[in-house]
């Protein structure tokens, strides 16, 4: 049986710990692009005209429902998808600045 997703709980959770980590002193961002703006959420919802389920970061798709067998569907499961995908895009951002 395939867990219904509740996205919005899923965004909340992740740009929750995104601002935790900004809220850190240690924590420096050297990308005009991410700089920290007080309650602003990076990650946002959609669908797609697929009906595909998409958690974006800025401009970059971190999760996309239709890349993932149904019952690959949890909370859980979307949150560390997202954080995976979002690393890797922090990863290649670093590795273009430098």
């Amino acid at each position: 049986m395939t867990e219904q997703v509740n996205f919005n709980k899923v965004i909340n959770i992740l740009n929750e710990e995104l601002e935790a980590k900004y809220a850190s002193k240690d924590m420096i961002i050297p990308f005009p692009e991410f700089e920290y703006k007080q309650n602003h959420h990076y990650f946002t919802y959609s669908k797609d005209y697929q009906h595909n389920n998409l958690i974006t970061f800025l401009k970059c798709h971190v999760y996309i429902s239709g890349m993932y067998e149904p019952n690959e569907n949890s909370e859980a499961k979307v949150v560390d998808i997202s954080k995976e995908w979002f690393n890797k895009y922090m990863d290649t951002l670093i590795k273009l600045k430098f």
